[in-house]
């Protein structure tokens, strides 16, 4: 007979973790990507794939923050008991890095972004913006002011 510890670890991963796992590491791919050609792209493109690039990063960082939820809420099945202590702590030393990175990047993105007087504001929403009475509020004088 399971005790009642043994029926609250669970066997495997569910299908929410590994939703998460995977939708991150989709994001983190064409973030990165996405940073990396920065400099490739044509100059009247420029604005818009950064947009792009930081709309996504923000995204992996909500998602991330969606993840330490779920996460808190469902616990992950036990190592195989043949894992020594030292690739335990490895591992756990491991974890803790690439969430510390997944969370404090795009912070360091937002920061950098707003730093260079840029704002998100796709091709489509920039009109609508600049048509509006709020727009002030929302793109720099630079940018509300260019033709």
């Amino acid at each position: 007979m399971k005790s009642a510890q043994d029926l609250k670890i669970p066997s495997r991963y569910g299908s929410g973790a590994i939703t998460f796992h995977w939708l991150m590491f989709v994001l983190v791919v064409i973030v990165g990507v996405l940073g990396l050609l920065h400099d490739s792209w044509p100059k009247q493109t420029q604005r818009f794939w950064i947009n792009i690039h930081a709309l996504l990063g923000l995204l992996l960082w909500f998602t991330l923050m969606a993840r330490f939820w779920w996460r808190r809420r469902h616990r992950p099945p036990a190592l195989m008991e043949n894992v020594g202590a030292f690739s335990r702590r490895m591992g756990a030393l491991v974890h803790f890095g690439l969430y510390a990175l997944l969370f404090v990047t795009p912070i360091v993105g937002i920061i950098t972004f707003v730093y260079h007087g840029r704002i998100l504001i796709l091709e489509f929403s920039r009109s609508i913006l600049e048509s509006s009475q709020i727009a002030p509020f929302f793109i720099p004088p630079r940018i509300y002011t260019a033709t």
